[in-house]
């Protein structure tokens, strides 16, 4: 049925209906709400109807297939369709199996006119093209360079605005019928696809190809539908483009950000090519003319030119363009030696400093290495040349060869700025391994330094290494100085780890005394300031090894980690001491521990070391006094100070400063094996902890000491045994108090004002996470004389200073999770609190809990107590479930009068990360003056309900239960007089039949009389809300993976393909629910047409789904969905609470699949998906630690702990969680030593179901993973049955299983049905068995032959021959000729090698050990390859066979992979970057288009036309190469007069000088044009009008005769108008 629409012009399909001859038919309209004043019907096929299946005739005639398409769109009169439909030849069928007659006369229309249903506007637009560019801009204000570059100047950037992203909407139709009440329909009809740039070559490539997507939206008062159908959608995705696309989020990141630092800069392109040689080059791609200059210490961030060359570069000297360079390919990471026209070697260093992007660091033969601070002048010798190369300190520098004859130079000498030479070094080999002593003379005296060669005979080249003799690593807490007194020289030591250098006078054979001026004491208090600075203080191999052999690469990366900045590791490597920067307490004496030690891995400098015995970190919020035994050393520590401690020998005493009072611990002892009388409790280890615990006048301190022993050296870190840090938004005061154990009931007063143990706990800040130390508790206990067994520690929570405490917190257990709610003024705040323990301390995390369990609303005027009943039953007593350690105290959530608060029950915190209680019950009470607690009869919480409950002390109160919400909410309220009945009226009326007075505005008589009773305090009545439905159908989504192939041309090679078919998407918001629908999914292994790889597909269904039919319109798009035409392999259903969009309950179910598994395959597909991991596509710096300050009783939380606390405070809360039943046919192919296969094993698991879900994500999958892996280790019978080597005789099995079971049951159906049936039954069942017992027997034999065949190549040891076997065994055989015929040839083969091997193996012997080897190959061949052989010709055999018969065979890929060319669009930015000069290329791009432009000579070219604010330009995209730049002042744009689609551009040439000298004037750009179009000719050749690039030059014959030469191209016809308006405009 179809309806004329006016705004369309035309008919509009509405609905589709069969006829019947029997039945009546009755039509079901789409909800759309369609009017028009012409309707008709057309039967678009002829279809036949058998048993309620409708099948469509094949055979048609071309004048039939006219009439449907071509339909004229106004058909008033039935004698035009039945002349037209009699007039056709009697030889051909009739386009309808019924005569439209009958039509007409079985059918029966009923039409109204209603004015309600005449839309008041409608609207209908038609859009040809939409184009929405996603733009990137290069910010221009300072930013950081990266640390991969940070020696190089940054240069070539792309232009600074350009477009990364295009989004093409193309033929967008849309229509809109607005009705009364804004009641209205809509429709879209568009085509989308998606271009992103690629920032190699600056093409773009598509990422959604042409997809057309269908949406309807119908909006009545109490309805809104919406429906979308996509046609099949095929995305493609590369490291290229996901390359672009994290680029584009970092730079949209640092724009969207108002930072006042400037950020860090983006590298942008996948190339940087960094010169790191003393002279100036110039590069460019192999085989064109492009030319870039790059200066010394400077970095080009490149791109290629052309995608059409090979990824080669050629380098020249720019000094000198004779000396250039071989063609390099830079697709293959490592060092490269290019040799240079004058023999000279060029090293191309290639590495990866992302998945996507790599660094190009050009280097000279000669590189110095600068370990000293001092900067150098280092002369290079040749006979004819002098070469000086500047040396920063602790930097390096690289001396590309420019002699004319390449020599190397033959020594080398070294100075100061300003200052003398040094002796001439030989740079050639001299047989000498220890390094050289180089002398470099100063006014008085001279300063030696190390001066190593190593020299590299693969790369040509020559490191030079200068170390310093003497280095000093200072890790003393405070600045110092040394003096040495022979020299007279005095340094400044900086202290915190770090090096400085010494420059002495003199050679390495010189002693120095270094003296301190630190006050430095042994052990027995003697003076230790004084050490001896000699090389024979260490052993000497240990800085001159005898042999050296070095690996190159090994030494270079060693060289360069001792140049970069070490991150200082000062004062231990504890995570969190990293983080800090800690103030250092000067004090008196410490003992210092010297150590010598060569400077780093290969270095000649003596270090020495200096570091204090011990260091003392107070990390509690009180001032802490350090004594000695004798209490003669002593010295005070600040919070968060770090100081040495004194002398070792002794034991030393600790006292905090609590409350002004110094409060003592015992003595603690360091060293104590040879005295059996101290408490061990009393000893802290080398490396642990050892808690402390001593209680005072009002309370107990509890700390811990904890000693990390590093190089000789010892940390002692004091520290609070509790931290508590808070993450919500809120500022926080807590109350810490302790209770001996052996106490039972204690009173407490939650708001008795006491100073011990309040602390201000605030929000998070800055950039590290932290905490609140908590050492001191308020002691609740009575003083007694006796030592007490030990204090059970708590702490509750107030939000201000004047509110009230939450419930108290046990703290001496781990805590998972624990909820409580806080008082807020006059509401509370839910909070999840944990308890982590790490290293011996307890970490107390606060956040806030978004969904507590259950919000309870208190309507009435009574203050009410709450708790979780121990049992739901109602004939038992209720037990209040302790909501806290109710060893000293009980405690019960209270629900003030008129409030609303969270409540978790306890039992759901305890029972976290496990599932939650099924079910469990509340019950309430009065709160009281008493101590005595009378509840109630416990409410289930398991459903939405209203209950009438008796509190005693209180009377009867409606408790209503609503589900509907995450956290359930339960109200509290008067039962309403008018409305419902109390349960002592019902109890009173039952004992008492007197009719009782009605009155209406009675109040119950447990209500207070002065109890207010107003509107807002009851729940407000629900408003029926609009019913929403969505559907959304995407007939095919293909997902296309693939990799580039940078060292094969970079080529693309698909590597994946992910196809789902009939993807449905079903919402309903009544009943919020989400169905996801999945028809079919296929993986397609798309390297599998290489020939290394076994399987074609990874998955697939194990039974094909039948094709979607055509769905004619989107309106239809419901009634579709819920006809049940599609099967679905897999479905899913989310359920979502009724007032919250957040899932309740998740269930999957998916029907039979079949995996093929290959280990080759799946590695190489993890490695791509690791290569594309987001973090890994763009380089970003090393994210630098800032070493924080913080206050006084502040703690830096460890990321273990900030992760894991984040973890629980976040579970995953689900009420079911559902994986139904999963079959799975597992075939695999695995080789490590042995190759093993499995065929078709099938595997079941069963049913995954969880209930109340309430845990972390990770321990969630745990047991998911756990479940399946049980379920395969129960199948491990059927997997052993199906290898291959064992013939798989559970196939075997299953094939006679199936023979028999037909063999069976078709002749029993059969006899049901008749003799003749039963006898089709007989036949058909026999063929059955006699097919499924042959094949088997044939698959087994075969199977086994494969897997035999396949081992024993491998026993051969011969890598070449087993790789030509698998790819020929790959190529499967279609039949059994074919399979017999590969067999024989492999054989033959087979037998080919085996004697063949003998000698060729032999022959490739390079030494007598492998002649043996070789032998031993042959004569192993000569046994094993002819068995393969014939293995393998039974196996192909059976192939061939089984395939001819469709038993068992291998699903087929849906589209082969293959290698894709690198072909591209060209794009205006590659036009403006690489192609015109820097001028123009600034210039922003205004319209772009591809074009076919029209040569008389070279016919039609693809090209690309772009149009700037100054020029027009045309690029041959055959050619890559510009053809045509003109200035905008100069063309003419007209359309043909006779085509639409061709645009004529003309030249203007002006005809007298008058007219030029007023044009250029007028447009200055064109002498800018003119000039840098002639200075870089080099860049940008001007070629003869013969398609090259026209000459903006005019001669003078040109300017006499005043021609004007035209440009013809075919575009499309709305954009060739577009482009004409940009002329006009100017």
């Amino acid at each position: 049925m179809e309806y004329y629409s006016e705004a369309h012009g035309d008919f509009l399909h509405h609905c589709e209906f069969h006829l019947s001859e029997s039945e009546m038919k009755t039509l079901e309209m789409p909800k759309s709400k369609v009017t028009a004043s012409i309707w008709r019907v057309v039967m678009s096929s002829p279809m036949v109807s058998v048993d309620g299946t409708f099948f469509e005739e094949e055979s048609s005639s071309a004048e039939e297939e006219s009439l449907l398409v071509n339909r004229d769109p106004f058909i008033y009169n039935i004698n035009d369709i039945l002349q037209r439909v009699e007039s056709n030849n009697s030889g051909n069928a009739s386009v309808f199996n019924l005569h439209p007659k009958i039509l007409v006369a079985c059918l029966r229309i009923d039409s109204v006119f209603s004015p309600a249903l005449i839309p008041n506007f409608r609207g209908c637009v038609d859009i040809a093209q939409i184009e929405v560019n996603l733009m990137n801009h290069i910010p221009v204000r300072p930013v950081k360079i990266p640390a991969v570059i940070k020696d190089f100047n940054p240069t070539g950037g792309i232009t600074p605005c350009h477009s990364v992203g295009c989004l093409r909407i193309l033929n967008a139709k849309g229509h809109v019928s607005i009705l009364d009440e804004w009641n209205l329909s809509l429709g879209v009809d568009l085509m989308v696809e998606l271009t992103v740039l690629d920032y190699s070559y600056l093409v773009s490539y598509p990422v959604v190809e042409n997809a057309r997507i269908c949406g309807a939206i119908e909006k009545d008062a109490d309805y809104v539908g919406i429906n979308a159908m996509c046609e099949p959608i095929r995305v493609r995705f590369g490291p290229g483009i996901g390359h672009t696309l994290a680029t584009t989020h970092s730079l949209w990141t640092q724009s969207l950000q108002n930072a006042k630092e400037p950020m860090e800069m983006v590298l942008v392109t996948r190339f940087l090519v960094c010169n790191a040689t003393n002279v100036p080059l110039v590069f460019g791609q192999a085989e064109l003319d492009e030319k870039i200059s790059l200066p010394a210490k400077f970095c080009h961030l490149y791109v290629f030119r052309s995608e059409k060359k090979d990824q080669k570069m050629i380098f020249t000297v720019a000094c000198d363009s004779q000396y250039q360079s071989d063609a390099c390919d830079i697709g293959r990471e490592g060092t490269q030696a290019v040799r240079l026209s004058n023999g000279a070697v060029l090293l191309v260093i290639i590495e990866k400093i992302s998945s996507t992007q790599r660094k190009i660091t050009l280097k000279g033969q000669i590189e110095v290495y600068n370990m000293s601070s001092e900067s150098f002048i280092v002369q290079l010798k040749n006979p004819e040349i002098l070469t000086d190369i500047q040396v920063l300190g602790k930097k390096s520098s690289s001396s590309l060869n420019i002699h004319p004859r390449g020599e190397v130079p033959q020594s080398l000498r070294v100075r100061f700025n300003h200052e003398s030479w040094s002796g001439e070094i030989p740079l050639k080999s001299t047989g000498k391994v220890l390094p050289w002593l180089v002398k470099i003379p100063l006014r008085s005296s001279f300063v030696s330094f190390w001066l190593r060669i190593v020299r590299d005979d693969v790369h040509a080249r020559i490191i030079i290494v200068i170390w310093p003799l003497f280095v000093l690593k200072s890790n003393l807490g405070i600045s110092s100085t040394i003096y040495e007194a022979q020299c007279d020289k005095s340094f400044s030591i900086a202290g915190r780890g770090t090096v400085t250098e010494l420059s002495f006078p003199g050679t390495h054979e010189d002693e120095h005394n270094l003296q301190f001026n630190t006050k430095f004491i042994s052990a027995y208090g003697e003076d230790r300031r004084d050490v001896l600075l000699s090389y024979r203080a260490i052993e000497k191999n240990m800085l001159f090894p005898g042999n050296l052999e070095e690996d190159i690469g090994k030494t270079i990366q060693n060289l360069e980690n001792c140049l970069a900045e070490p991150k200082s590791s000062w004062p231990c490597l504890r995570e969190e001491e990293l983080q800090w920067e800690r103030k250092v307490k000067n004090q008196g004496a410490t003992v210092p521990i010297y150590k010598f030690s060569s400077s780093g891995q290969n270095s000649n400098c003596l270090q020495l070391e200096v570091s204090s015995w011990c260091l003392f970190i107070n990390s509690t919020e009180f001032e802490v006094k350090l004594s000695s035994w004798d209490d003669k050393q002593n010295t005070v520590a600040r919070s968060n100070d770090i100081t040495m401690l004194f002398g070792s020998t002794q034991p030393f005493r600790i006292a905090l400063s609590i409350e002004s009072t110094w409060i003592s611990f015992p003595a603690i002892y360091f060293n104590v094996a040879t005295d059996k009388k101290i408490t061990p409790s009393m000893i802290l280890p080398d490396s642990g902890s050892l808690p402390l615990e001593v209680s005072f006048d009002s309370g107990i301190a509890k700390v811990q000491l904890t000693s990390i022993q590093e190089n000789s050296s010892r940390t002692v870190i004091l520290s609070s045994h509790f931290v508590v840090s808070n993450f919500t938004q809120h500022n926080l005061t807590i109350w810490a108090f302790a209770i001996l154990s052996q106490d039972r009931k204690t009173l407490i007063k939650p708001n008795d004002a006491v100073n011990l143990g309040n602390y201000l706990i605030p929000p998070q800040s800055g950039q590290n996470p932290k905490g609140v130390a908590l050492t001191a508790f308020y002691d609740l206990s009575p003083k007694r004389k006796k030592a007490s067994k030990g204090y059970n520690y708590f702490l509750a929570i107030k939000y201000s200073t004047d509110g009230e405490y939450s419930c108290p917190i046990h703290l001496n257990d781990s805590i998972n999770c624990k909820s409580v709610s806080l008082p807020f003024g006059n509401a509370y705040i839910p909070l999840r609190i944990s308890l982590i323990k790490r290293q011996d301390q307890s970490f107390i995390t606060i956040h806030e809990d978004p969904f507590p369990k259950m919000w309870i609303e208190n309507f009435t005027e009574y203050s009410l107590y709450v708790a979780q009943a121990d049992s739901v039953t109602v004939n038992k007593a209720p037990i209040a479930v302790r909501e806290c350690f109710d060893q000293h105290f009980s405690w019960y959530q209270i629900v003030p009068f008129n409030t609303k608060i969270p409540y978790t029950p306890p039992l759901v915190d305890r029972a976290f990360p496990d599932d939650s209680p099924s079910e469990f019950g509340l019950i309430f009470a009065l709160v009281t003056a008493g101590t005595t607690i009378r509840w109630s009869v416990p409410i289930v919480i398991n459903e939405r309900k209203h209950v009438f409950l008796t509190i005693p002390l209180c009377g009867d109160l409606k408790v209503s239960v609503d589900t509907r919400w995450k956290s359930t909410r339960i109200f509290i309220d008067y039962i309403s007089a008018n409305l419902e009945f109390s349960a002592s009226d019902i109890r009173s009326r039952l004992l008492n039949p007197t009719r009782v007075p009605e009155n209406v505005n009675q109040v119950p008589e447990f209500v207070p009389k002065d109890a207010k009773f107003t509107q807002t305090q009851k729940p407000q009545e629900e408003i029926p809300k609009t019913t929403i439905s969505c559907n959304i159908l995407a007939k095919e989504i293909n997902l296309v993976l693939y990799s580039d192939q940078e060292d094969k041309n970079a080529i693309k090679s698909e590597l994946i393909s992910i196809s789902v078919d009939n993807f449905v998407i079903k919402f309903e918001n009544q009943m919020p629910k989400m169905q996801i629908g999945i028809g079919n999914v296929q993986i397609d292994n798309q390297l599998h047409l290489s020939g290394k790889f076994d399987f074609p597909v990874v998955l697939c269904a194990q039974k094909q789904q039948n094709s979607l039919g055509n769905i004619s319109s989107v309106h239809n798009l419901p009634n579709f969905l819920s006809s049940g035409h599609i099967e679905y392999l897999c479905e899913i259903s989310v359920d979502f609470y009724e007032k919250e969009f957040i899932m309740r309950a998740i269930h999957c179910h998916m029907n039979p699949i079949k995996a093929y598994i290959e280990d080759t395959y799946m590695n190489a597909l993890l490695d791509f998906l690791v290569e594309c991991l987001p973090t890994n596509l763009v380089y970003k710096s090393p994210v630098e630690g800032i070493r924080e300050t913080c206050p006084g009783g502040i703690v830096i939380l460890p990321s273990e702990v900030v992760s894991q606390a984040d973890r629980l405070a976040r579970p995953l809360q689900l009420e079911s969680l559902r994986f139904d039943i999963l079959h799975v046919l597992l075939s695999v192919h695995t080789c490590v030593r042995f190759y093993i296969a499995l065929d078709h094993s099938p595997l079941v698991f069963s049913a995954f179901e969880r209930k109340n879900i309430n845990t972390q994500m990770m321990r969630l999958g745990y047991s998911l993973g756990m479940h399946y892996l049980s379920g395969a280790i129960f199948g491990a019978g059927w997997v052993v049955g199906s290898l291959e080597i064992l013939g798989s005789p559970s196939g075997l099995a299953r094939s006679v299983s199936t023979g028999l079971r037909d063999f069976v049951s078709l002749p029993v159906e059969g006899l049901f049905r008749g003799p003749w049936d039963f006898l089709v039954g007989v036949t058909l069942g026999s063929a059955s068995l006699v097919k499924n017992i042959t094949a088997g027997t044939l698959n087994s034999v075969t199977k086994l032959a494969t897997s035999v065949a396949r081992n024993l190549d491998r026993l051969t040891l011969d890598e070449e021959h087993l790789q030509r076997t698998d790819a020929l065994r790959r190529y499967r055989p279609q039949g059994l000729t074919q399979g017999f015929a590969q067999g024989l040839t492999d054989f033959g083969i087979s037998l080919l090698g085996a004697i063949g091997g003998i000698a060729r193996h032999t022959l490739e012997a390079r030494s007598a050990t492998e002649v043996f080897t070789g032998v031993g190959k042959g004569l192993m061949g000569v046994i094993l390859k002819p068995i393969s052989g014939a293995a393998e010709l039974v196996a192909l055999t059976g192939q061939g066979v089984l395939h001819s018969v469709g038993y068992n065979a291998l699903p087929n890929c849906r589209s082969p992979g293959s290698l894709i060319n690198v072909s591209g669009a060209a794009t205006a930015t590659k036009i403006a970057w690489k192609m015109l000069p820097a001028t123009l290329a600034n210039d922003s791009a205004l319209f772009s288009a591809h074009v076919t432009m029209i040569s008389s000579d070279k016919g039609l070219r693809a090209s690309l036309l772009t149009v700037t604010g100054k020029i027009v330009t045309l690029m041959d995209l055959g050619r890559d190469e510009l053809v045509q730049i003109i200035p905008m002042e100069k063309i003419q744009v007209e359309i043909d007069e006779n085509d639409a689609t061709i645009v004529i551009i003309k030249i203007i040439s002006k005809g007298n000088n008058a007219d030029e000298d007023i044009a250029t004037n007028q447009y200055p750009i064109q002498n800018r044009v003119r000039e840098y179009i002639q200075r870089s000719r080099e860049q940008l050749p001007i070629y003869s009008d013969q398609g090259s690039i026209q000459s903006i030059e005019e001669t003078d014959e040109d300017r006499d005769q005043g021609n004007a030469e035209s440009i013809s191209f075919y575009i499309h016809s709305h954009l060739g108008q577009h482009f004409t308006t940009y002329r006009e405009g100017d």
